[in-house]
């Protein structure tokens, strides 16, 4: 846990024995915070304010990489990279209620604002899939660029922008249509996606570059660069007040 104004290590969760930990996402009010465990193949769910391990969910599945959580709270969606496969994780009844196969490599994903439709990035098919949210049934299979390693939907939900790291460029997607509307030249292994919470902007993570590319999400334009350090993956945003 970091102290992002003053830049220091506030402290630590142990999560044994839960192990290799690594997507991550947090519930509206901050109390409640859930984490894949890829090596144990669960996710976990942990109290902000006790800063323990309060739930666990395993899916049985190799490689559960990302995750998602859907807007109401009531689930959670996994990606699983060696399964091939999403994992709807039902909070509720806390259990994972149900296993869809997508492809090969399944990784990126994120869920549309409505909350209705989960898209899924399978890196070693150059494909999309796409779920219907409340029957987990896959409503589309789309192709894409070679190695989509990232989904991220912007706020308004019209955009679905897919980091290719094999083809080294950004997938632009009308959500609605399902079609692919853009290719964005990034640089060299483009990979984690942000983007502003006013939907203005999207930062897209360059791994080999050391770089973040910024992206005019009205345009559609490469609009600057930051320089990172080594192989930049990961982004989050902070906001205050």
């Amino acid at each position: 846990m970091i102290d992002v104004v003053k830049r220091k290590e506030v402290g630590k969760i142990p999560l044994k024995p839960y192990f290799g930990p690594h997507g991550i996402t947090v519930s509206k009010d901050g109390s409640r915070v859930y984490a894949t465990c890829e090596r144990s193949q669960s996710v976990v769910e942990i109290d902000t304010l006790s800063r323990k391990v309060v739930r666990s969910f395993p899916t049985d599945q190799r490689g559960t990489h990302m995750l998602v959580l859907s807007p109401d709270e009531k689930k959670l969606f996994t990606a699983n990279i060696g399964g091939g496969s999403v994992s709807v994780i039902d909070l509720e009844k806390g259990a994972v209620s149900a296993t869809i196969k997508t492809g090969k490599g399944c990784e990126g994903i994120d869920i549309t604002p409505d909350g209705k439709e989960v898209w899924v990035s399978n890196a070693r098919e150059n494909t999309l899939s796409i779920i219907d949210s409340s029957s987990h049934k896959i409503m589309a299979n789309v192709p894409c660029g070679d190695f989509p390693i990232r989904v991220k939907i912007v706020p308004g939900g019209e955009l679905a922008l897919i980091s290719c790291a094999g083809s080294n460029d950004l997938a632009v997607f009308n959500v609605a249509e399902r079609k692919l509307i853009k290719r964005i030249s990034t640089g060299t292994t483009p990979v984690g996606i942000l983007v502003e919470p006013d939907g203005r902007r999207a930062f897209v993570a360059n791994t080999r570059s050391n770089k973040v590319i910024v992206l005019d999400l009205e345009s559609l334009e490469i609009v600057g660069s930051i320089s990172a350090g080594n192989t930049p993956d990961g982004l989050a945003l902070a906001t205050s007040d």
